[in-house]
């Protein structure tokens, strides 16, 4: 677990031994006191950008664009890589294991609700580089933009961006969260509709079982803003449809 908002977490890391089930502080702290970092994980090798930073002399908080890497094996700390192009937090990050992509997002000023981005911005490890598509789309339209997917999971070549939270975008329950899922080709690069989530929420995360080819989507907000839910959902992927 990297970063968060309260008890001291910005820019902490938490492990969790599965096999004593027992969690401790890392000595290696992120370089930044972030929280709604975007990371994912690539050959054992973690990878940490962005998120949200209060800076204490201007009294908002920032998006940073540093970016690191992390072998928790390898025995040392945390190596810059190149800055993400435009700092987010609250974004979903996926990786197809070769690339990092973090999908919309926001880039507000304070830990708050907000209208998201549509930027899907992606990291090449073997070249240290981003590329930035500015307005995926679905079908023509563009895709909703907006905050609090928790992950995109990748399964069967293709990424999940579900749920999420806005402020004012048109789409929404009138609890300001939505039902979409929009699901992407990176092969392709195109767009799809998935069927809607069964509950509209926000700041879950998402998890792609390969087993059972499955993304299931436990808890999480329904209504913008400081809320949860114990629903648990499950997304079956049957012969190349969701």
């Amino acid at each position: 677990m990297i970063g968060g908002f309260a008890d001291l977490s910005e820019g902490v890391v938490q492990v969790f031994d599965a096999e004593t089930e027992t969690w401790t502080v890392s000595q290696y702290a992120l370089p930044w006191a972030g929280g709604s970092v975007a990371t994912v994980a690539m050959g054992g090798v973690i990878y940490a950008c962005s998120g949200l930073v209060h800076d204490n002399n201007l009294g908002l908080w920032v998006n940073p664009t540093d970016c690191a890497r992390w072998d928790p094996a390898g025995g040392a700390g945390w190596a810059p890589v190149a800055p993400i192009p435009r700092g987010v937090n609250h974004a979903a990050a996926g990786t197809d294991g070769a690339r990092m992509y973090v999908f919309g997002g926001r880039d507000n000023s304070c830990n708050c609700v907000a209208d998201g981005l549509t930027d899907l911005q992606i990291y090449d490890v073997a070249s240290d580089s981003w590329s930035t598509i500015a307005v995926p789309t679905v079908n023509g339209q563009s895709i909703v933009p907006r905050g609090g997917m928790g992950a995109a999971p990748y399964l069967a070549g293709e990424f999940f961006i579900m749920g999420g939270e806005t402020k004012t975008t048109p789409g929404a329950t009138d609890k300001r969260v939505f039902q979409q899922v929009e699901i992407y080709n990176p092969h392709t690069n195109t767009w799809r509709r998935g069927p809607d989530m069964p509950v509209a929420k926000h700041g879950m995360f998402p998890v792609a079982d390969e087993a059972t080819r499955s993304i299931w989507v436990a808890g999480g907000g329904r209504r913008a803003g400081n809320s949860k839910s114990p629903t648990v959902d499950r997304l079956a992927y049957v012969t190349g449809q969701a």
